[in-house]
């Protein structure tokens, strides 16, 4: 106590811990994060991110602010180290340059060639990329196809209702209802059936079940998914070009007429058959590549590829 519990201005002075000028200023370093520069960085890409929301539509804009953070993160990340840090900090300045020279060139296409280029790429690739597609559908157009689904659905249950009170009816008063039970009942019952094998199959909460089938279901995801991207981008690649053709003042497109008071809708049968051909060369292309790029391609697809794995990693393992 003689030493430590002195009251006299002596002891406190002597045991009180020495701050200097150098000690002082390295603390007030730690107490912030970041440094000027860094503050200026991070004011503008808020900036640089405000500017791009105000470009584009309401729903991608919000999404562009919700993702500031970790844009802002990411921007001031420090760079990697290693072998693979390098890499990264060598390719990506490359796939940035050409998302910005792709972006230009998308503001000057006419919509339709733009829709016939983005058909053309959903056409030959789209199989690949299922759950990315899936993932951008989820972000933009999901609440109004939910919205649209739950109307289809609540008329479908009026339907419904109104078959069954119908089923009940006897008019022709012979004690028999005239709907043909039997058939009813056995149709019902196969599809029971059916769907309890599939559920056996695929439906199975053991994770042994779960890992057996996992290449499976991917498999046939895949496949429904190229069978569909085919046809969607076909058909838009082939209604962009006919669309830009006939604003263009061009009556014909090789042996298919465009000159016609109903063009763009409804497409006659010769139209019809065009978009078909170019989904069927598509999917054709997708399976022979196994709904994948070759090399060189895949270099261009990169990030998109990883993307894709991502989500389907993160579907795979349920978040965890």
């Amino acid at each position: 106590m003689g030493l430590f519990g002195s009251d006299s201005p002596s002891k406190k002075e002597e045991t009180a811990p020495l701050v200097t000028p150098e000690k002082e200023g390295l603390r007030q370093r730690r107490k912030s994060p970041f440094t000027k520069a860094d503050e200026e960085k991070k004011d503008k890409i808020d900036q640089l991110v405000l500017a791009a929301s105000d470009k584009v539509s309401p729903q991608v804009a919000e999404w562009l602010k919700k993702a500031a953070p970790a844009i802002r993160a990411i921007s001031q990340a420090p760079p990697s180290p290693g072998a693979f840090g390098r890499a990264i900090a060598t390719i990506a300045p490359f796939y940035i340059m050409a998302a910005k020279k792709l972006y230009e060139i998308g503001n000057k296409l006419p919509w339709d060639i733009l829709q016939a280029v983005i058909g053309l790429g959903l056409c030959f690739f789209g199989g690949g990329y299922c759950a990315s597609i899936a993932a951008a559908f989820a972000l933009t157009g999901w609440p109004t196809t939910r919205q649209a689904l739950i109307d289809v659905y609540e008329e479908a249950a009026n339907v419904l209702d109104a078959n069954e009170e119908d089923d009940k009816k006897d008019e022709d008063k012979n004690g028999v209802r005239d709907i043909d039970e039997a058939k009813t009942r056995d149709t019902i019952l196969e599809g029971r059936s059916g769907g309890q094998r599939a559920m056996g199959l695929f439906g199975s909460d053991s994770p042994s079940k779960k890992e057996e089938t996992a290449p499976l279901t991917r498999f046939m995801q895949t496949f429904i998914s190229g069978v569909q991207s085919s046809i969607k981008g076909g058909f838009m690649f082939s209604r962009g070009v006919m669309a830009h053709l006939w604003g263009t003042g061009h009556k014909n497109l090789g042996p298919l007429s465009l000159d016609s008071e109903d063009f763009p809708p409804p497409p006659p049968p010769n139209r019809k058959a065009f978009g078909y051909s170019v989904a069927a060369l598509g999917f054709y292309i997708q399976w022979s590549w196994g709904f994948g790029l070759p090399f060189p391609l895949s270099l261009v697809m990169l990030p998109f590829d990883i993307l894709e794995w991502y989500i389907r990693w993160s579907i795979s393992s349920g978040g965890e």
